[in-house]
């Protein structure tokens, strides 16, 4: 029962070192700096540039954890927890993109004050997918990103700020924490001689 035990923590302290790269908060960060940027400039051509961002996680992944940490296989319980947050986001972001894309599509024809207030949908969604993936996958920070969210939305909405501010605040926030996680990983977790070698 105690090495049961053991082996469950050690799973659980090796799956947050591997999530402790701070790469997925840069890819958050500049996402959410790039929906910020579109509703601050109402320039909506390029947003499928800033919807490729999320394309560059595995690539990363694979260049900068996976020489350092190996290629890591998780017990099924917690496989299935990484998919269901996977589903989670993936779901938040088709909300996103068809929210998104309506609003594009149809921004002459709604009435202003959903126009103004639409974007809050992105803002809650946002919100909750950092929740619901912060207690899934037992990250706290992604709780921590989630309250940021909840606070900047409720004072922008109380003192009538722009949206676009809720974005570039988170999103300055997670790109600056990757960044910080991204070099702490990398002086803490030099690349095995495997990788060195291959």
């Amino acid at each position: 029962m105690e090495s049961s035990m053991n082996l469950k923590q050690l799973e659980k302290e090796t799956y947050l070192r591997y999530h402790r790269d701070g790469i997925i908060d840069i890819l958050m960060g500049l996402f959410s700096l790039g929906i910020g940027w579109l509703f601050a400039s109402h320039e909506y051509t390029p947003s499928i540039i800033i919807w490729m961002v999320i394309l560059f996680y595995k690539p990363m992944k694979e260049k900068i954890t996976a020489p350092r940490m190996g290629r890591v296989q998780f017990h099924p319980n917690r496989q299935h927890r990484i998919k269901l947050g996977t589903g989670t986001i993936a779901l938040g972001l088709t909300v996103l993109l068809v929210a998104g894309t309506g609003l594009f599509l149809a921004f002459k024809q709604l009435p202003v004050f959903l126009l103004e207030h639409a974007p809050y949908l992105i803002v809650i969604t946002a919100a909750v997918l950092l929740a619901v993936n912060g207690v899934l996958h037992g990250i706290r920070r992604w709780i921590v990103y989630s309250v940021l969210v909840i606070v900047t939305g409720a004072l922008s909405l109380l003192f009538s700020c722009p949206v676009f501010w809720v974005f570039l605040i988170f999103g300055g926030t997670a790109t600056i924490a990757g960044l910080i996680y991204l070099a702490i990983f990398i002086r803490n977790h030099p690349r095995t001689p495997e990788s060195q070698n291959g």
